[in-house]
């Protein structure tokens, strides 16, 4: 299969969930060290109190109920906008100004924290926020910082000033256009069926409808308290858990099965006898998955057999021994809404020793007497022996298991502290084990976002990897890594580059051509649609450079079926492209009316880009890599796309 393939999909979906969920952790692996069994039990009690405050399916009708009535009773009654309302948002912008200020040099070096307040004129903004009729020019360019492309920008430490902005302009605009009451009512009369739009999952369009609403509503709370209720309302009756992946456990097991066979080279002192000889430790080390509420616990075994000879010599006592018997060494790792957390491993030694022959250099009553210290001293010996053994198995699977895990958040940290950036936290956390498999479900968006208005539809049965995408994970997070952007093609595909072993085929351009840019709206920048095994994304640019030729508007589809066909005996999931078109906003192909040269060549820079994605993909077994080299494959079982979700799933084939 293809870079692009649904296997691909999957594994760097899988990938991207991982960081945002550990973005959660704000900061728990900086210095990638390991936190102890009383912190995973505070993290297990955290998860506990966020499962308790998690929506429900009930709370979820009941919040339809509240918000119905809530409604009525804001048409019924409410006040109109007035001057205060204005002064006090300038108010509250103001300190939200002051409060940046002082957090800046706690956050960034004395350089960078005064480049920050140059790029957002926090000085300007101070003084014509201290004027009775503020400077709108200024406040626009403010504005405008937020959507420009930075680097290295850690977004949730302006959230305070760009929530503070937004209200006051929304209450400014009210004011000006005397549509404060119209909106008002418009809300309140179309909230409740705009919800059961969204629901359909039909037209993604509505996301930005209800996330449009919900921030308004927030803007509004100023002067309206009530509407703080009920875009809260809103967030329970149009969001759930919008990606759930379920991860079998032959899949787990696999990547832990390793066989164990080490040579050993004895040279010891025990109970004061010097002990020389050799031995063989062989064995199998496993994985399990244990039951947890609210965490997913794997506890990794090795199981082996232990078998050495070895001669013990004190004074004039020599004697040889053989030793035999199994050795279990236990270690659990355990997933949490903190990260990824280990407890110390233990072992258990089941020894026993024989004495093949005993050399005593003296005479008759020291032999005697040697012989029954030899006789007492025996099970001290074996003792001391079988806890030497379970020491250095327990330092051998705390040092090899514990230093995976600090590479893999080594790995995973530049995803994951860009994700932290974005202030893009998973909302809710849902994490669960049973010896079947784990249970991951989070809801990705921000506090104004809807998500996944109905629960993912019922997967089957497998044993290795289930995942599930409500189209609105997507929307979600594109919108806020695009919306109002300017992005430079050169740059973005280093960026992507970065996190590929291959950059996607569609960025890859021709020798002689010049990068070209493009500016995406503030409203929906990217649509994903799950529905009638389909998949559909719809790209909305509101500039494109292309060399010298600058054009506005242009929109990108792509299409793909999904289909399941039969062949030979067996089952085959593939996706069939369906369409893959990019031209100017609103142009008909059949409306009569041709294109201008600039938009020509735009559209054929677009279709040329379009050109290298595949007519037909065909699901392959998925061979993985790392501690899964060479185990198994993941086995393509079942696809759909519909109400809003993608489900994807494989089972585990071992080899």
């Amino acid at each position: 299969m293809s870079s692009m393939s649904p296997c691909r999909l999957a594994t760097v979906l899988i990938l991207l969930v991982s960081l945002s969920t550990s973005a959660v952790a704000q900061g728990i692996f900086r210095n990638h060290s390991l936190r102890t069994e009383r912190q995973a039990l505070r993290a297990e009690r955290q998860a506990e109190r966020q499962a308790a405050t998690a929506p429900t399916a009930q709370t979820s009708a009941d919040a339809k109920i509240q918000l119905q009535r809530l409604t009525t009773e804001l048409k019924e009654g409410h006040r109109n906008i007035t001057d205060a309302d204005l002064n006090r948002a300038q108010t509250v912008l103001l300190n939200a100004v002051n409060d940046l200020q002082r957090r800046l040099p706690r956050e960034f070096n004395r350089e960078t924290a005064n480049d920050w307040v140059a790029t957002f004129r926090l000085a300007e903004l101070r003084t014509t926020l201290g004027q009775r009729t503020p400077d709108a020019e200024i406040l626009d360019a403010v504005h405008n910082a937020f959507y420009e492309d930075k680097d290295g920008i850690n977004w949730v430490v302006f959230d305070g000033l760009r929530t503070a902005l937004r209200r006051y302009q929304t209450i400014a605009r009210l004011i000006r256009e005397d549509s404060y009451e119209r909106q008002l009512l418009s809300v309140c009369n179309n909230l409740a069926s705009s919800i059961e739009a969204y629901s359909e999952g039909r037209n993604p369009l509505y996301f930005v409808t209800l996330s449009e609403t919900v921030t308004w509503l927030d803007d509004i709370s100023l002067v309206e308290p009530r509407a703080a209720r009920l875009a809260d309302l809103t967030r329970v009756a149009a969001s759930g858990v919008n990606v759930r992946l379920q991860v079998g456990s032959d899949f787990i097991s696999a990547g832990f099965r390793q066989e164990l066979s080490e040579e050993l080279d004895i040279d010891e002192v025990i109970l004061g006898t010097r002990v020389i000889g050799e031995g063989t430790l062989s064995g199998m080390s496993s994985a399990e998955l244990v039951n947890s509420p609210n965490r997913a616990v794997i506890r990794v075994l090795a199981d082996a057999h232990l078998e050495t000879f070895t001669d013990g010599s004190q004074r004039m006592v020599n004697l040889k021994n053989h030793t035999t018997g199994t050795l279990r060494g236990e270690k659990q790792i355990l997933f949490a809404a903190n990260g990824i957390t280990t407890t110390p491993a233990r072992a258990r030694a089941n020894l026993n020793a024989r004495i093949s022959d005993v050399r005593i250099n003296a005479g008759p009553v020291i032999r005697l007497v040697a012989r029954g210290q030899i006789d007492s001293r025996r099970e001290d010996s074996l003792a001391e022996a079988s806890r030497r053994a379970e020491r250095r198995m327990t330092t051998q699977m705390n040092e090899r298991i514990d230093t995976n895990i600090a590479e893999i958040n080594e790995r995973y940290q530049k995803i994951r502290d860009m994700l932290t950036q974005t202030g893009l936290f998973p909302r809710v956390w849902n994490l669960s084990s049973t010896p079947q498999y784990i249970d991951w479900s989070i809801q990705l968006g921000n506090a104004y976002q809807p998500s996944a208005p109905v629960p993912a539809p019922e997967t089957p049965q497998t044993n290795g990897l289930a995942v599930q995408v409500h189209q609105s994970a997507f929307n979600n997070m594109l919108t806020i890594a695009l919306a109002g952007r300017m992005i430079d093609e050169e740059r973005f595909a280093q960026r992507v580059g970065e996190f590929f072993d291959e950059p996607p085929a569609f960025l890859e351009r021709q020798s002689d051509e010049t990068p070209a840019k493009v500016s995406f709206g503030t409203r929906a920048p990217v649509d994903v649609l799950f529905i009638d095994d389909k998949i559909r994304v719809v790209v909305r640019l509101n500039d494109i450079q292309v060399m010298d030729n600058a054009g506005r508007s242009f929109t990108i589809t792509v299409e793909y079926q999904i289909k399941r066909e039969e062949r030979d005996g067996r089952s085959f999931i593939v996706l069939e492209q369906t369409e893959a078109e990019a031209f100017p906003t609103g142009y008909r192909p059949d409306g009569g009316v041709s294109l201008s040269a600039t938009q020509t060549i735009i559209r054929s820079y677009l279709q040329r880009r379009l050109g290298v994605l595949p007519q037909r993909y065909e699901a392959e077994a998925l061979g993985l890599g790392g501690e899964w080299a060479g185990t198994g494959q993941l086995i393509p079982q079942f696809a759909s796309a519909q109400g809003g979700w993608l489900t994807l799933v494989w089972d585990w084939m071992t080899l």
